[in-house]
């Protein structure tokens, strides 16, 4: 099992940015990683979420919304062929620090065989740029707003 961990610090209360965190339709508009992210925000549902790594082709996945707790986290689990192969559990969470201020906790757990095959051909490090540019988009999106 591998995981790649981000955390910024974003100067808006939580609710705020919860509401720019799961408008799913509104992505496009502000970032690159997260591409394209579509479905309804229910748990047990299925999203059609596409990737755009740094340095990568773009990758659609068909996760299954986990976790849905208003204001605070918001998980996804997708797989490759079968859990067993490969297997990633997307997160974010939001911390409250203040009335104008939230940590954004944003990662992803990758378990199965093939994992170090991930980790190997460079995907973790092209991931975790990723993850950052989505950071600094969410973050410029909503104090610029």
């Amino acid at each position: 099992m591998s995981e790649i961990k981000t955390e910024i610090i974003i100067k808006a209360n939580h609710m705020k940015v919860w509401g720019i965190l799961s408008d799913f339709k509104n992505y496009s508009a502000w970032n690159n990683f997260l591409s394209n992210v579509s479905g309804n925000l229910i748990e047990g549902e299925r999203l059609k979420v596409t990737i755009s790594p740094p340095g990568g082709k773009p990758m659609t996945f068909f996760p299954a919304l986990l976790t849905i707790k208003q204001g605070n986290e918001l998980r996804w689990r997708g797989k490759f062929i079968c859990r067993f192969l490969f297997q990633g559990e997307h997160y974010f969470i939001l911390e409250y620090l203040s009335e104008d201020g939230t940590k954004l906790i944003h990662g992803e757990r990758f378990s199965g065989a093939l994992t170090f095959i991930f980790n190997l051909f460079g995907m973790q490090k092209k991931t975790l740029k990723g993850f950052q540019m989505f950071n600094e988009a969410l973050k410029k999106k909503i104090e610029n707003v």
